[in-house]
């Protein structure tokens, strides 16, 4: 098993902001099982630590809860996030909540005021900084792009 999990690394490379969160999701649209392993696994491909790789699936999966349940991921896409491969980090997002049946799409957000650690996800009031591969609680209010009204209130 762990070298099938290995193969599918194959394609995985450098730590490009959210790598690891866009390898995970890859392992969840094949039905692979993330564990302490593949999570090992995944770190050493990217060079980041298992600390990292753990966090962000711990993220994914709380936010993949909380998105079943209606509460929905906030995107950044400000400047920065939107440079630094935010719309990547959408597309894949897209791809697994269509793969889990959840037909809400997440909530486009202008700025999560995290520029210099982007791009940026927020899943209830936890925050995936792709530029840093770190998962970090946040209390403040954001506003939604579309009509700048808090996201708590959209």
């Amino acid at each position: 098993m762990q070298d099938s999990r290995a193969a599918l690394f194959s394609a995985v490379g450098g730590t490009r902001a959210g790598a690891e969160l866009v390898a995970l999701i890859q392992l969840h649209l094949r039905d692979v099982s993330v564990d302490q392993s593949t999570c090992g696994l995944l770190a050493t491909k990217l060079q980041l630590s298992v600390a990292q790789v753990l966090a962000t699936s711990e993220w994914l999966n709380a936010a993949l809860r909380r998105a079943h349940d209606g509460e929905m991921f906030a995107e950044c896409h400000g400047t920065n996030c939107t440079l630094g491969g935010a719309g990547d980090l959408s597309s894949a997002v897209a791809m697994l909540l269509q793969h889990r049946g959840i037909s809400a799409q997440p909530q486009k957000v202008y700025c999560l005021s995290q520029c210099d650690h982007g791009p940026t996800l927020r899943s209830g009031d936890v925050f995936y900084l792709a530029g840093v591969h770190e998962c970090r609680a946040e209390t403040r209010v954001w506003r939604c792009a579309e009509d700048e009204r808090p996201v708590s209130e959209a």
